[in-house]
């Protein structure tokens, strides 16, 4: 009778911290190590002008579509790109006037919303270096900055699947 009570006991407590490990509050993440990886992940890639100076929280931001790489949009489009964050914390600051590459997904709100799949999501060229936009050390430090000319990353746009 112990020994089945002591089955009993493990195997509930087996079960309890199966459970518990596999519905954690923290979630996984995807981290782009580099570019080509950020892009293979993203059903929708590319470059935008920011046209505003953000939301009140700072999560999102009115993006002119300029160049389509990936993906159903079309130029002169307008979306909103939805940042991760807290409220005026977010995970990137954007700013208007500026262009960025942006490797995201629509959002199933069916509302123009678009958000990254994987940390870091948007990028910018600057001094032919590409570089992640991201406030957040652990994705901008796990990012390999690549050395490329415009045309180099224009080439590479250009040969996504």
């Amino acid at each position: 009778m112990i020994i089945a009570a002591l089955l009993i006991i493990a195997l509930v407590y087996f079960v309890f911290t199966s459970l518990n490990a596999s519905t954690s509050s923290s979630a996984d993440e995807a981290i782009a190590t580099d570019i080509d990886m950020a892009l293979s992940t993203s059903p929708v890639v590319i470059k935008g002008l920011v046209t505003d100076n953000g939301s009140a929280s700072g999560t999102e931001y009115t993006v002119e579509v300029t160049d389509v790489f990936k993906g159903e949009l079309k130029a002169a489009d307008r979306i909103r790109v939805v940042i991760g964050g807290k409220k005026n914390n977010p995970r990137a600051t954007l700013h208007k006037n500026e262009h960025y590459l942006f490797a995201v997904a629509p959002s199933s709100s069916g509302q123009s919303k678009y958000y990254g799949l994987i940390e870091p999501f948007i990028f910018q060229l600057q001094n032919d270096t590409l570089i992640a936009i991201n406030n957040e050390e652990k994705y901008k430090s796990a990012f390999k900055e690549s050395k490329m000319t415009e045309e180099e990353l224009l080439a590479k746009l250009q040969n996504l699947p």
